[in-house]
């Protein structure tokens, strides 16, 4: 179906500025290519574009489209029927929300600093309604976090944000707690992990935040609870996740079967099952680089699980090769000292910044350097990694413990070399334990350890095999 444009009582000036925020007039922008031939936002039938440029005209003409559309039909319902305007409201705010994600996306890959910020310029008083408000500062903080997902710009956009208990749009909430998460209390924590589940409507995040839940019980030592909370939180949501064909979800579900398999008597069947998850995402999207480089990292650690430290290093380096992650050359330094490799760990944690590190990196790069201390039987490498542990500062009261655990073995292992005993078998067993603690995925459940391998400790301790 098709709309001309003179069937619109309200467009915008052709001389005026065009509301898509590319800052041209609108005789200039968008007009050209909407003339004669809007569409409606129930049916579009124009062309598929063919390269980037026409990628972005058409994302700016379709804002515009979509403006003039409420315009038309919801302005004037919220006017007339306020109650009744509710649902229409609602389903304009998802469908503003998809077109400034395509918008924001294609600017960021163009480097067009200005032109977003025009465009929630434009928008975002278009409606007095809670929900759109928290749209545009959740727009404009992804917008300030860049490709490069940067947390603190992020923080910035959010710090308006006084009562996160009385957001309203999932998304919003999602996005604070991925960026307050690691600074909030056990008790906040718990009350907005339960209202994401609440509020959010996809399955994927629902698991999310009920893993983390969990997480929290097993933290403070509720391990029945929390086994039994991954659980039934696998089992409601796997099917619903399987079938959505979200990316973002399945990744969430196999992260979720993998904590899941530290509290199984048969652990194989789950990582088999978390590790098909992912193989099957990277013909489920067009990933780039960066994309690719994660899903191999999964898919390594799962290996590294599985014993397969032939097929996780391989992996790893297949991550390494495609976007030089320094978090994924610690992990591959890792499984480097795993198999007893320690020149080829050290390359790798040569090529690391460590002072560019936040204090996750810092602590998996510092497992690992301890690790190629012990191999070498090095006094001064094993000093330099106690000073690196001495310095980190970690918040969680059990992820202490670990750091000061792994201390004490290391001024163990020196006061042997200091005494000169030729045993064979603890440095291994040593570089062992100290390369365990490795985290899974970045961003992984807000957590800067390798959350399963203390997971598998403690479910051992627990005797839960």
């Amino acid at each position: 179906m098709q709309v001309p444009l003179e069937d619109f009582d309200r467009r915008p000036e052709r001389i005026g500025r065009c509301p898509c925020g590319s800052g041209k007039r609108y005789k200039d922008c968008c007009w050209p290519y909407l003339r004669g031939r809007v569409n409606t936002p129930v049916s579009n039938r124009t062309p598929k574009p063919k390269d980037e440029v026409e990628k972005l005209v058409r994302a700016r003409a379709t804002l515009t489209q979509y403006l003039m559309w409420f315009w038309a039909h919801t302005e004037p319902m919220i006017h007339d029927h306020p109650e009744a305007a509710k649902t229409l409201v609602e389903v304009d705010i998802d469908a503003l929300d998809d077109i400034l994600d395509q918008l924001r996306i294609l600017l960021l890959e163009r480097g067009d600093v200005a032109a977003f910020e025009r465009a929630l310029y434009e928008v975002e008083h278009l409606m007095d309604n809670q929900r759109w408000a928290e749209t545009v500062v959740r727009q404009r903080a992804l917008w300030a976090m860049g490709a490069d997902w940067n947390e603190d710009a992020g923080r910035k956009v959010l710090a308006i944000i006084k009562e996160p208990k009385s957001i309203i749009d999932p998304e919003l909430l999602t996005l604070y707690i991925d960026l307050y998460g690691k600074g909030l209390n056990p008790t906040s924590m718990q009350t907005l992990s339960e209202r994401a589940i609440q509020l959010s409507p996809r399955a994927g995040v629902k698991l999310q935040y009920s893993v983390l839940i969990a997480i929290r019980d097993l933290m403070s030592n509720f391990i029945d609870a929390a086994r039994t909370q991954i659980a039934e939180a696998v089992n409601k949501y796997r099917e619903e996740i399987l079938a959505s064909g979200n990316v973002y979800e399945r990744h969430q579900l196999a992260n979720a079967l993998v904590i899941l398999a530290n509290f199984s008597e048969d652990a194989g069947p789950l990582l088999e099952e978390a590790y098909h998850v992912i193989e099957n995402l990277f013909s489920s999207a067009n990933w780039n680089n960066a994309g690719q480089a994660k899903l191999y990292s999964s898919l390594a650690e799962i290996s590294e699980k599985l014993g397969d430290l032939e097929r996780a290093k391989a992996q790893y380096i297949e991550s390494v090769n495609l976007a030089g992650d320094p978090l994924h050359r610690i992990l591959l330094a890792k499984v480097y000292v795993k198999l007893r490799d320690a020149a080829s760990a050290a390359d790798q944690l040569s090529k690391v910044q460590y002072e560019l590190l936040n204090d996750s990196g810092k602590f998996d790069f510092s497992v690992s350097a301890a690790g190629v201390a012990l191999i070498n039987r090095d006094v001064n490498l094993v000093n330099a990694a106690l000073k690196r542990f001495s310095e980190l500062e970690v918040g969680e009261l059990y992820f202490q413990t670990v750091r000061d655990e792994i201390s004490t073995q290391l001024k163990m292992k020196r006061d042997e070399l200091l005494s000169q005993k030729d045993e064979t078998s603890w440095f291994v067993r040593a570089a062992e334990l100290l390369s365990k603690y490795i985290k899974m995925e970045p961003g992984a459940f807000g957590f800067g350890v390798n959350l399963n391998a203390i997971l598998d400790d403690f479910a051992k301790s627990k005797k839960l095999r």
